[in-house]
């Protein structure tokens, strides 16, 4: 069995890569090539049940090749270099066809009515891998020259008389048409869409542009309620400080006239102890000058009796001084807690007042939607 040898390649149906196999003149069944087909660089493994793959050759004579090429069970086209694609010396450039034939079976593929038949079926699709070449390298020998010729096992000449009969154009002008309508229809709907899109982006964009005004118009009037709010709260406060300014001047009044008052009380009765007691040694002394004979007898219970009156006066006027001191001071007191209770209910109702009004526009907001105007607001402390 001769020596055979397979070259691998990939040719792609989009990308032109330069691909270049190198071949001898006049070799026969010994050479191969291999086709794995990509998309884009992306691998398409051909399917041998449902698919045929041919070759398409020019030679640097001007001669062509149209021959069957076989798919294998790993998707690959195989390509055998048969004499004919190697008898003219230089570069043979050639393609790869493939098709789609859904398991349509040909019996005789160099039969022009079997070629016909098969282009006629609507399932058919084609498809051609870029340009490869074969350099196709002289022989070294001057053996006897192998004719070069045109080699037709296939196609050609059957696509060529199939693309000018009638009922083909017929076929393919009916395609035409259809593909047309389909196209006018798809373009109309599709321009249908776009102006329903270009609407409703249009009202989107103005539906957010009123969002973005009512969100700012709705910031404006809460940040002016919160305001008025510190405002008359603050304004609340102030008047809570002057009142209880006002209360304290009154209490220290009150408090410094109490003393005073007191003090008075206790010197008008002190004077009046000392007076007391001067008049008591007066006449004391007046008795005694006067009577110092008949009362010697008497001096020590005299005396005592004076003492005991002392004491008496004493702790009567000390008595007094101490009730009008401790009377004065409760009153003072009383005035005082007073005056504080006053000031804790006046500060007490004016918050209820503020907290009822802020309770009364949250509720307002709630069931409304809107922020309560400033003299809505404001009627509620009236």
């Amino acid at each position: 069995m001769i020596y055979t040898t397979t070259n691998n390649i990939s040719l792609d149906f989009y990308n032109n890569n330069m691909v270049i196999v190198n071949a001898k003149q006049y070799d026969t069944a010994s050479r191969n090539i291999v086709v794995t087909c990509t998309d884009s660089g992306k691998t398409v493994q051909l399917d041998w049940t449902t698919m045929s793959a041919y070759t398409r050759c020019t030679k640097p004579d001007g001669n062509y090749i149209l021959n069957k090429a076989a798919i294998n069970p790993s998707g690959q086209v195989q390509i055998p270099l048969t004499q004919q694609m190697l008898a003219a010396v230089g570069k043979v450039t050639v393609d790869v066809m493939i098709f789609a034939t859904n398991n349509i079976k040909i019996d005789n593929l160099s039969d022009l009515n079997d070629i016909n038949s098969l282009y006629r079926q609507k399932e058919v699709t084609v498809i051609s891998t870029m340009t490869f070449y074969i350099n196709v390298v002289e022989t070294a020998a001057n053996l006897p020259t192998i004719s070069s010729s045109y080699e037709y096992n296939a196609l050609i000449d059957g696509i060529t008389s199939l693309i000018t009969t009638e009922d083909h154009m017929k076929d393919l002008d009916a395609a035409l048409n259809k593909a047309e309508t389909a196209r006018a229809t798809a373009e109309s709907n599709r321009v249908r869409a776009e102006s329903s899109r270009v609407t409703a982006e249009n009202n989107r964009v103005t539906a957010e542009n009123n969002r973005v005004q009512a969100e700012k118009n709705r910031e404006t009037k809460t940040t002016e309620a919160i305001n008025k709010i510190k405002v008359d709260a603050d304004e609340a406060n102030n008047q809570i400080n002057q009142n209880r300014e006002s209360t304290l001047v009154q209490i220290n009044t009150a408090k410094t006239n109490s003393v005073n008052e007191i003090n008075s009380t206790k010197n008008s009765a002190i004077n009046a102890i000392v007076a007391q007691k001067e008049d008591s040694i007066t006449a004391i002394g007046t008795e005694k000058d006067n009577s110092i004979t008949a009362i010697g007898t008497e001096k020590n219970n005299s005396i005592a009796a004076i003492n005991t009156a002392k004491e008496t006066a004493v702790s009567s006027a000390t008595s007094a001084i101490n009730q009008e001191k401790t009377s004065a001071l409760r009153a003072l007191d009383n005035k005082e807690k007073s005056s504080v209770t006053e000031i804790t209910s006046t500060k007490d109702t004016l918050m209820n007042e503020i907290n009822a009004a802020v309770e009364a526009g949250k509720k307002n907001l709630a069931e409304t939607g809107e922020l309560m105007t400033v003299e809505e607001f404001e009627a509620l402390f009236k």
